[in-house]
């Protein structure tokens, strides 16, 4: 009965009452015997078999899942092993230019166009809410060097007039020297690659560096007014009574055309911005509840001293200077005001969307910077400024709630508190500098060395590694005694359009610590609302400096910036093989034009540049969409694909890496399939067995 019902077998040793003593050995019929003749013996001694064959299947089972994940850490093993050594092998085949940790020029690449998610971002802290309610998106259509410097640099301030400049991605990620402004950098493209690859290369960088995942991403912030500084080649068509086959002879809607310098002809050379491209920013804007300022960042031949009036290191001669090319009696002067009139005019006449999205205009910036009255005379200073705000006073956009920033700088002035304050009471009424004139006066703690500067080495106010309580009286005492005095001083609305938590000019002594720049932002942010100044932080973002990019990139300090995008600038030394060998025309469209901002467009070459290269990379119609106005000029090329296999770009291994790595990588892959069959077999047989589904089941897991 028991050998039948609980499967005792002859030959099983069953234990059994401790209490009595146990023969020397038992056979079959004498353990059956006894179990059956004694009731409690019986249920003991089968409670005991089934916890022996219990444990045995336990012990088993453990046995067999040892051996299991031995074989599999084995097979693991030699899977990396393989790996490791194809990749080694791999690089040893690739040309010393694919080694850089940037992908080649030649292969195509597609904007940011509103990407889900930006590749390794840092975790965005939801703990910080001291973002400004404006932000800059500098180095976009204005450049600045120190932007795309890529890790070798580390000067704010440009001090050698080689400038910093090392790229200008997606399509230029090395130059065989370093550009100091973006006329110069224009120029030089134009001369060695033509007019075509500038236009391209401008195009490619306008359409990726800003997308809508960054008005996305602003707005999130808190963000209600983004400054957009651009140069006066967004509207060169004004220039044409200088000389209209250089300015006038394109369509400033849809074409993106080169055109000179109208001083430095022969050395600055700018592209123009397509307008219908804005428009289509001002509708995306809109759909964000965002809203933008349009800031003339530059003029010609250069209103300020610096990267950023275009035309550095050249003597800036807009206050005094008159063209060298065409009509040379028209004042550079008078032809700024030409270009801040086609600001206004374009604004008036935009749809009502557009309209609604233009937060204000900015007719200059920082006019005559470092002249200290000297080659820019302060008269004539206020004077141009007065007059450009005539201009926007007679128009109707006060009328549509569009504000007029009126900027000034210190440097210009050999006495500016006492001159600024009453021209700007003369020239405003109280009514107007309460409605939509806004005083603009930047702040920027980076300057003021040994006074509110931060810096890892002696010399500053403070150093970076000391305890944020002693910091924050120093900062709050330097931006206070700013803001108080602003709100003093002038009456009506205030701005200041431009402030970071950069603490010193140069990158590699100026604080990185996360927690002092956001005390240092926290406290700006404070004291402009508490005295009613309207901030803008320079700037969004600067991907491609990234040296820079702890104390002037919000879009860092708010954790959403790439950590991988600085990689596509560097300083090499040399031009990539791919970069103006790009072949324009209609047959190939790669579609850099085509982001969400835009429809593709077609395009064509034009023939090479003349001497004053107003030369033109033209458009066709745009694609057909019925009320559809498109955002950049389209951009079409050649993938090039025959130099990625070109002599230059691919370089023989030597002979013994040919002959053994091809050997190592077969027999580890030999042996990683000896390892597969050694471990899977066992387990088939294993499954085939009759076995419960609590065994199976882990296995299957």
């Amino acid at each position: 009965q028991a050998r039948s019902r609980f499967g005792i077998v002859p030959g099983a040793s069953l234990v059994m009452d401790r209490t009595e003593p146990r023969p020397a050995r038992w056979t079959s019929k004498r353990r059956i015997e006894k179990c059956t003749s004694d009731p409690g013996l019986y249920n003991r001694g089968v409670y005991a078999a089934q916890l022996e064959q219990s444990s045995k299947k336990a012990v088993a089972r453990a046995s067999f899942c040892n051996a299991l994940l031995h074989r599999m850490l084995g097979i693991i093993c030699t899977i990396g092993v393989s790996l490791g050594t194809v990749a080694a092998y791999d690089m040893a085949l690739r040309p010393r230019e694919m080694q850089a940790p940037v992908a080649p020029v030649a292969t195509p690449v597609e904007p940011k166009v509103a990407p889900t998610a930006a590749p390794k971002a840092e975790q965005k802290s939801l703990s910080f809410t001291g973002f400004p309610a404006g932000v800059n998106f500098g180095g976009w259509l204005a450049l600045e060097d120190w932007f795309f410097s890529g890790r070798d640099s580390h000067d704010v301030s440009t001090l050698a007039a080689s400038g910093q400049g090392a790229c200008l991605p997606p399509l230029i990620q090395s130059l065989d020297e370093t550009w100091p402004s973006e006329g110069i950098l224009t120029k030089r493209l134009v001369d060695k690659f033509g007019a075509a690859t500038a236009v391209q290369a401008f195009t490619a960088h306008r359409t990726s560096f800003i997308s809508t995942e960054d008005l996305k991403g602003a707005a999130s912030l808190g963000i209600k007014d983004i400054r957009v500084p651009m140069t006066w080649a967004s509207f060169a068509d004004a220039l044409a009574p200088i000389d209209k086959a250089t300015y006038g002879s394109h369509n400033p809607d849809t074409e993106a055309v080169v055109v000179p310098d109208p001083y430095y002809h022969d050395k600055a050379a700018f592209v123009t911005v397509p307008r219908n491209w804005l428009v289509t920013l001002l509708h995306k804007a809109s759909e964000y509840d965002v809203k933008l300022l349009f800031d003339l960042h530059s003029f010609p031949g250069g209103a300020a001293w610096g990267t950023y009036n275009g035309v550095w290191p050249l003597p800036p001669v807009f206050w005094e200077g008159h063209p060298q090319m065409g009509n040379k009696s028209i004042p550079l002067a008078q032809a700024g005001h030409w270009v801040a009139e086609a600001l206004i005019k374009w604004v008036e006449g935009l749809d009502a969307k557009a309209l609604s999205a233009v937060a204000g205009v900015s007719l200059i910036n920082e006019p005559a910077h470092l002249s200290w009255g000297t080659w820019a005379k302060e008269e004539e200073v206020l004077g141009w400024s007065a007059k450009a705000a005539d201009m926007f006073r007679r128009s109707s956009l006060p009328g549509h709630g569009v504000k007029l920033y009126v900027n000034f700088i210190g440097t210009a002035f050999r006495n500016f508190d006492a001159i600024l304050p009453p021209w700007w009471n003369s020239t405003f009424t109280r009514e107007e500098r309460h409605t939509w004139a806004v005083l603009d006066l930047h702040w920027y703690a980076t300057w003021a060395a040994g006074v509110c500067d931060g810096r890892n080495a002696p010399g500053g106010a403070f150093t970076c590694d000391q305890p944020i309580e002693e910091i924050r009286p120093i900062i709050r005492g330097c931006i206070q005694g700013f803001a108080k005095q602003f709100e003093t001083d002038y009456d009506g609305l205030k701005a200041t359009a431009e402030f970071s938590i950069g603490t010193f000019p140069d990158a590699r002594l100026a604080c990185t610590d996360r927690e002092v720049l956001r005390m240092l932002l926290l406290e700006q942010v404070t004291a402009f609302a508490n005295h009613s100044i309207q901030p803008f932080f320079w700037t969004w973002r600067i991907p491609y400096g990234p040296n820079f990019e702890a104390g002037w990139s919000l879009k860092k300090l708010a954790g959403m910036e790439s950590s991988t995008v600085g990689q596509s600038c560097w300083h090499s030394g040399s031009l990539p093989a791919t970069v103006g060998l790009f072949e324009m025309g209609p047959e190939v469209h790669i579609g850099l034009a085509g982001s969400n901002f835009s429809q593709p467009l077609a395009a064509r070459a034009v023939p090479p540049p003349q001497r004053n290269f107003a030369v033109h990379a033209r458009e066709a119609a745009p694609a057909a969409q019925e009320g559809h106005q498109p955002l950049a000029p389209a951009v079409t090329f050649a993938a090039a694909k025959k130099n990625l296999n070109s002599p230059v770009r691919r370089q023989k291994p030597g002979l013994l890496i040919s002959a053994v790595f091809p050997i190592a990588a077969l027999a580890a892959t030999v042996a990683t399939m000896a390892v597969a069959a050694w471990t899977l077999v066992p387990v088939y047989k294993r499954l085939r067995r009759p076995t419960s589904p609590r065994l199976i089941l882990p296995l299957l897991a």
